[in-house]
């Protein structure tokens, strides 16, 4: 079972057809499907292709003032859409329907040829067995909780790769940590947005506790008007943490397919590489920016989750590891923090073992 599903309620009519599933194996075994989070390469303005739609009047004013924000064009959905292929927008889309928002990829289908509709609920009745459950185990019983320290309830957070929003609910929910959430992809940000602002308790900006961000992760982190326009005014040292879980390429063919959620974010992930080229050696540029951005930041640790088998982010070696099966998680400390000890290391890969004789019971 995945240990990251996302925690999603999904509009999905019917399974896949077996069209839509080869489509899907075909780019897994090219490395395109890896974890959640975006791609930490390409610019957002990249998603030229992308666009706001909405089907009634009275949802325009919602579509464009979010279209304005996420700088993507906005127009209503033509009605052959329903019925017509070649009526419907190629790359993915946002939908405005009955006052929330849907990210519609035309490349999954379901059993009936329409589009899929993605939609997002972040409130405790809408999440998924899995992630309740999750969410109801003691810390101690999950890796993410060693890699980040052990923490005690409070820890400040900034989850820079924030996809839709599933480790950071670990961290919030679970961990008891304040958690801020940056996402550069707009389709993805707008929905995750919304559910996260949907389920916030009274008084707090999001189900995380802290606020959830649009733009470049390096460029907040740093500082960038984007950040304060968002309410925040970081300076080095206010973060205690930063987590980044990138898409990450994986050496070895995955044995089963990636869940849905996943699925729609590598769709996202791709339409933003398509329109940039293969950026190759940029990408080792922006990972190299992000991570010192995250470093300078945070003011015990930055955690990177990457596949098992993947290579180092940014091709740098961390101060430690904690290793699963398939997944790991790199510990980069700041300057002048000192690493965990190789006692604390040792301890670390516990919780891995715990996990797994758990599924195997």
């Amino acid at each position: 079972p995945s240990f990251g599903a996302a925690a999603a309620a999904l509009s999905v009519a019917a399974a896949l057809p077996p069209s839509a599933r080869l489509l899907r194996e075909r780019r897994r075994r090219r490395g395109t499907c890896g974890r959640r989070g975006g791609d930490v390469r390409a610019p957002v303005a990249a998603l030229r292709a992308a666009s706001v739609r909405y089907h009634e009047a009275v949802e325009a004013p919602a579509a464009q003032e979010l279209a304005r924000k996420l700088g993507l064009e906005c127009a209503a959905l033509a009605p052959a859409a329903a019925t017509s292929v070649a009526a419907r927008p190629a790359a993915p889309y946002l939908l405005r329907a009955d006052g929330r928002w849907q990210l519609v990829v035309g490349s999954l289908t379901d059993g009936r040829g329409s589009p899929l509709h993605f939609s997002l609920d972040l409130s405790e009745e809408g999440l998924p067995p899995q992630q309740r459950r999750r969410l109801s185990e003691p810390p101690s019983a999950h890796s993410l909780f060693v890699a980040l320290g052990r923490p005690a309830p409070g820890l400040r957070i900034v989850d820079a790769t924030g996809g839709f929003g599933s480790d950071a609910m670990l961290m919030s929910k679970c961990f008891g940590a304040v958690v801020s959430v940056i996402e550069r992809n707009p389709l993805v940000y707008a929905v995750l947005q919304e559910a996260a602002a949907r389920a916030a308790p009274p008084g707090s900006p999001s189900v995380f506790g802290g606020p959830v961000l649009f733009g470049d992760a390096s460029e907040i982190l740093s500082g960038s008007p984007a950040a304060s326009a968002g309410g925040v005014a970081w300076a080095p040292g206010d973060v205690d943490v930063v987590y980044l879980d990138p898409m990450f390429p994986r050496q070895k063919a995955r044995k089963g397919m990636p869940d849905l959620p996943m699925q729609v974010l590598a769709e996202c992930c791709e339409a933003v590489a398509s329109a940039t080229g293969d950026a190759g050696p940029a990408e080792s540029t922006a990972e190299r920016r992000l991570l010192d951005a995250a470093l300078r930041m945070a003011r015990e640790r930055v955690v990177v989750k990457r596949a098992a088998d993947s290579p180092f982010f940014a091709g740098t070696k961390p101060a430690s590891s904690l290793k699963g099966t398939t997944n790991r998680f790199d510990v980069y400390m700041p300057r002048g923090v000192a690493p965990a000890s190789g006692k604390e290391a040792k301890t670390a890969a516990d919780p891995f073992d715990a996990i797994r004789a758990a599924h195997l019971r």
